[in-house]
């Protein structure tokens, strides 16, 4: 067993968070979900269902860890030190982190859904 369940939609932002499984170069156990019927551990894990989830089956007891920022995060200090950044380099790290979690992901999702902003 892996010491990762990954639940996955390849058509979700759980596509980061596989990304990120590859560049911390860790094989989680993936269970693929499907919108109309997702699954009862996913919803154990993650009442609102949303994607990504994954679960650390750690040592001490299994951990939820959710949205994509904090699980690429979190596989790093995990598993991957050598992606964490260097005390220099934090400031820009966690800025663009952020960022791309917030701004950008909305912005993108919003042309997604074909929503346009008013002009002022």
């Amino acid at each position: 067993m892996s010491k990762y369940t990954f639940f996955f939609n390849p058509m979700s932002r759980a596509q980061i968070a596989h990304w990120a499984f590859a560049e911390a170069g860790v094989e989680p156990e993936i269970v693929q979900v499907e919108w109309e019927a997702k699954p009862a551990a996913l919803l154990e894990a993650n009442p609102m269902g949303k994607l990504p989830t994954i679960i650390h089956h750690a040592d001490g007891g299994d951990r939820v860890i959710t949205e994509a920022a904090a699980i690429c995060h979190y596989l790093a200090e995990m598993d991957a030190p050598d992606l964490l950044p260097r005390e220099k380099e934090k400031a820009d790290y966690f800025r663009w982190m952020f960022f791309a979690a917030g701004p950008v992901e909305a912005a993108v999702t919003n042309h997604a859904m074909g929503w346009e902003p008013k002009g002022a």
